[in-house]
């Protein structure tokens, strides 16, 4: 049981610290637990309160920072988006076959790829967007909730995608603005789970703390390198995940 923990808890640092540079981080742990044996429902709901400890951790490095830069309305504008998302995401029942929708989604991630390295201040040069932008990347960021509080493997991709080209942020900013928001979406998602028994608290709590020190490592590594170094970095993620989905 000792070496499991020790093995739930690197994974957790792993991913924790993968995410927090680039993303992915959700992928990584249900393919772990699932690998482990563990059920699909019980596996998301541990993997959301391990993911607080990564969110703290994160949070913890980027208010060293004055979080990047970023203003405090934008964190509980999109604070205010993300709950009822992750709510109704959590409810959210879907007909389509996972595995179907897994290749779905890995194909939509190679596609995405070329948009990502078209532009090459993308991510890298803030541009913040205003207006009927702004308002569709609403839009985008509410649907992407409930993606992300239904099933995160994938979402943060995509989410990582929008904060740079619809919000307009650099890949730093985009993380430091949605790290509050995403924990209390996180913590909302994490009592559905509760009400419906679907934690396993020893794993959670082991990821909780594998992850709340590798979120805390990982975001000090990306703020020390930068935005320019996380975007290789991000496709190279990107196309490993797609890889996964479609043919594994």
């Amino acid at each position: 049981m000792i070496l499991t923990d020790l093995i739930i808890f690197g994974i957790g640092f792993f991913a924790a610290f993968v995410g927090s540079i680039a993303a992915g981080s959700g992928l990584i742990l249900i393919s772990a637990l699932l690998f482990l044996g563990i059920p699909l429902p019980v596996a998301l709901g541990s993997t959301k309160v391990g993911a607080l400890g990564s969110r703290i951790g994160n949070i913890i490095r980027f208010l060293k920072h004055q979080n990047m830069g970023v203003p405090w309305r934008d964190i509980v504008v999109l604070t205010l988006i993300g709950i009822p998302g992750a709510l109704l995401g959590t409810f959210v029942i879907v007909s389509i076959e996972s595995q179907i929708l897994e290749k779905i989604i890995g194909v939509i991630l190679v596609l995405l790829l070329p948009f990502l390295f078209r532009e090459k201040v993308l991510g890298i040069v803030a541009n913040r967007a205003s207006g009927i932008k702004r308002f569709f990347s609403h839009i985008g960021f509410f649907l992407l909730s409930i993606w992300d509080g239904f099933f995160s493997p994938g979402a943060s991709f995509f989410q990582t995608y929008l904060l740079a080209k619809g919000y307009g942020y650099t890949l730093l900013q985009g993380k430091a603005v949605t790290r509050i928001p995403y924990f209390i979406a996180d913590a909302v998602s994490i009592s559905i789970f509760v009400v419906y028994a679907l934690i396993d608290y020893r794993i959670a709590i082991v990821l909780f703390v594998g992850m709340l020190l590798g979120g805390y490592v990982g975001t000090a590594v990306a703020i020390k390198k930068g935005d320019a170094w996380i975007k290789p970095l991000l496709g190279i993620v990107i196309v490993v995940t797609a890889i996964k989905l479609i043919f594994f």
